[in-house]
């Protein structure tokens, strides 16, 4: 395999862009925008961050009610599975954790960032709300979220759908990559760090909204299956974030996307000559089209999930040769060799 080295090809890309700029600026290229201005979507923030460090030793019992009360299946679950303090209930191995959670040096430093950082959760909401706008219109019929609950887990998840209605948004998961305890939690490698800054929650919440509504079954399926699915999941967040740089929605640096994009061909091969899209074995799934930094058998500049990306590069060159395909006709194609034989893929 004959991977280009991009240090190279860097030295053109200034003119490059300069051209694309020019061209760009000319007319309006995007072919995501729909208008989606007549499309309400009503969401409701929910700051359990804020509401549970207002826990004192005066109110504790009231103030675990009004919790229950307030956020009603999601405060056991965020107790027992996320913050990992045990079923809320009047208990004193319950109150202990509580208050050994809330008077940790690091969680009272992590409250405060997020305080000062999402005081104002504005933006957030209007970005999330925007999303679930353009995921109505492609998909009218879909059970939309319509709570967004925030939380401070102690480096846990970053975002997640809970039951059909609530996105769970764990503030202390965006930061930025900056943030010095980040450098201290030794389960948080960098490549994941780097990703941990405020513009990744409305993509992420999309994201997991999106993979919620169309969950993927792995049962006897092979690698070619798994990569046209995050395909697709890929292909539907760049109709409902048409604003989102593709480099938010797949995770990767410019350079890692340029690496790709110079190294497609070969990367293809690689998938060809090592018989890998009909593999069953599950540690191709995870070497393939899960997170990481790097990818098996590729050179140090290739970026993980090398897999989802190129499964989103066949469902782009399938739906460019077959343009009437709605996305619900797309996520309706259980077969992966069809779209694959389809698309004509050959990079």
């Amino acid at each position: 395999m004959i991977y280009k080295d991009l240090t190279r090809i860097h030295l053109n890309r200034l003119w490059l862009i300069f051209i694309a700029i020019m061209l760009v600026s000319g007319c309006d290229c995007s072919r995501n925008h729909v208008d989606v201005s007549g499309i309400k979507v009503d969401v409701t923030v929910k700051r359990l961050d804020r509401d549970f460090f207002l826990i004192d030793s005066a109110n504790f019992n009231s103030r675990i009610v009004e919790l229950k009360n307030k956020y009603n299946d999601f405060f056991p679950f965020y107790c027992t599975q996320i913050s990992l303090l045990g079923r809320p209930d009047s208990s004193e191995r319950f109150r202990d954790s509580v208050f050994t959670f809330l008077h940790d040096g690091y969680i009272t430093i992590v409250h405060d960032s997020a305080e000062g950082k999402f005081g104002d959760f504005t933006k957030q909401k209007s970005d999330i709300e925007t999303g679930l706008k353009y995921l109505k219109y492609y998909f009218p019929k879909a059970k939309l979220p319509n709570t967004i609950i925030t939380y401070i887990g102690g480096f846990s998840l970053g975002a997640f759908t809970y039951s059909d209605s609530v996105i769970g948004i764990g503030l202390d998961m965006y930061l930025g990559n900056t943030f010095g305890l980040y450098q201290k939690v030794h389960d948080l490698p960098q490549f994941v760090i780097r990703k941990l800054t405020p513009q990744y929650i409305a993509p992420n919440a999309i994201h997991v909204t999106v993979s919620e509504l169309f969950p993927f079954n792995n049962d006897g399926k092979k690698l070619i299956d798994n990569m046209i699915y995050y395909g697709k999941i890929l292909y539907i967040m760049d109709k409902v974030l048409p604003d989102v740089p593709d480099s938010i929605k797949s995770g990767y640096t410019q350079h890692q996307l340029d690496w790709c994009k110079y190294n497609e061909g070969e990367v293809w091969k690689y998938f060809i000559g090592e018989n890998l899209l009909f593999s069953a074995n599950e540690n191709d799934y995870y070497s393939y089209v899960s997170d990481g930094p790097t990818t098996s058998g590729m050179p140090r500049d290739a970026p993980g999930n090398l897999g989802s990306w190129v499964g989103w590069q066949i469902v782009k060159k399938y739906m460019d040769r077959y343009p009437k395909t709605t996305l619900q006709q797309l996520i309706a194609i259980k077969d992966a060799q069809k779209i694959l034989d389809d698309s004509a893929y050959k990079p």
